[in-house]
């Protein structure tokens, strides 16, 4: 659940 914040753009990736 610890992704770059980039990443929070994209709800679902930050789930996986």
């Amino acid at each position: 659940m610890n992704l770059p914040k980039r990443k929070m753009k994209n709800p679902i990736v930050s789930m996986v």
